[in-house]
């Protein structure tokens, strides 16, 4: 029995020599010390040689930790907070894989007790050891929802506000139908069978056309007579009178969808001279322009005799 003591001895004595090899400076509690992972050696994240860190500096993970055995794979299950650390998905595999082991410039930790637990861990006085490897699936991604082209919509305007009139026949300057620009969007304004024009805004309408003040809305049937046969047709409807009493263009009309069709507005302003007839008649101040008066006539030829006394103030003075 004696005779068994020594080589006992030697064993124990060989074991402690392992142990103490292994452990070397012993007692590591990473979990304590603000606890990071990665996985190094590949293009992914997710998988590739497993280092941890210890004040500051990175450390391979014995391959024989916790207990394992050299190149035994391990339920990778266990290594689902790992993955989770890494922002990866399940594990799939959880052991020493050689492609991956090219970093021996590295300190190496082997760590004790519970699985996969890090709270005690010592360092290795080598760094012969293989490291352990783990390969997570890649997070699943999101793909975004398919981009729609945004609907064709006109740009918002950029240029200042302006006004332009379709003219009447004689090439006449401040009577026809009126065009409303904005930015580049252009159009003609609609008018409501019942609406009338306010002479406040045509006075405005006038005053920015550089055509004094407002005299007359023309009817549709005087638009269509104005206008004539072989004229420039005007732009479709694109606007409306947001504002009867606006003191700026910016305030005057609001945006539709495009029409065709429909009383448009027209008008009829005093003129180039950027006066109305006086009271007492024009006198030595002379007379409108001809071209003026013929429209003006143009417009009441063949209408209603029971619209006489208008067609006689409009047309005084010619």
């Amino acid at each position: 029995m004696g005779s068994q003591r020594p080589p006992l001895a030697a064993l124990h004595l060989l074991g402690l020599l392992v142990i103490s090899c292994l452990r070397g400076l012993g007692g590591l509690n990473l979990e304590d010390s603000g606890f990071m992972v990665r996985l190094s050696g590949s293009s992914s994240r997710c998988q590739g040689q497993l280092e941890v860190n210890y004040k500051s500096t990175w450390y391979t993970v014995h391959s024989q930790s916790w207990g394992w055995s050299l190149f035994h794979q391990e339920d990778p299950s266990q290594a689902s907070k790992l993955c989770q650390d890494l922002q990866c998905g399940q594990p799939l595999i959880f052991t020493h894989l050689q492609p991956f082991s090219r970093r021996w410039i590295l300190n190496q930790i082997i760590c004790h007790g519970q699985q996969v637990s890090f709270s005690n861990c010592s360092l290795t006085k080598t760094n012969q050891g293989d490291p352990l490897s783990l390969i997570c699936l890649e997070p699943p991604r999101t793909t975004p929802p398919p981009t729609t082209s945004p609907p064709t919509t006109t740009p918002e305007p950029t240029a200042p506000p302006r006004l332009r009139l379709v003219a009447g026949p004689g090439g006449l300057r401040c009577a026809g139908l009126v065009e409303f620009y904005r930015g580049s969007l252009g159009g003609t304004i609609g008018l409501e069978s019942h609406e009338r024009l306010e002479e406040p805004l045509g006075n405005v309408i006038c005053a920015a056309l550089q055509c004094g003040s407002f005299l007359k809305l023309l009817t549709e049937t005087e638009a269509a007579r104005a206008l004539g046969p072989g004229e420039g047709r005007p732009l479709p409807v694109q606007w409306k009178i947001q504002n009867p009493w606006c003191v700026t263009l910016e305030e005057c009309f609001r945006k539709v969808q495009p029409q065709a069709g429909g009383q448009v507005l027209g008008l009829v302003c005093s003129g180039e001279w950027n006066r109305v007839e006086p009271r007492g008649g024009w006198g030595r101040r002379g007379a409108p322009p001809e071209g003026h008066c013929r429209f003006l006539k143009s417009l009441h030829t063949a209408q209603d005799t029971s619209d006489s006394e208008n067609t006689g103030e409009v047309g005084r003075g010619c």
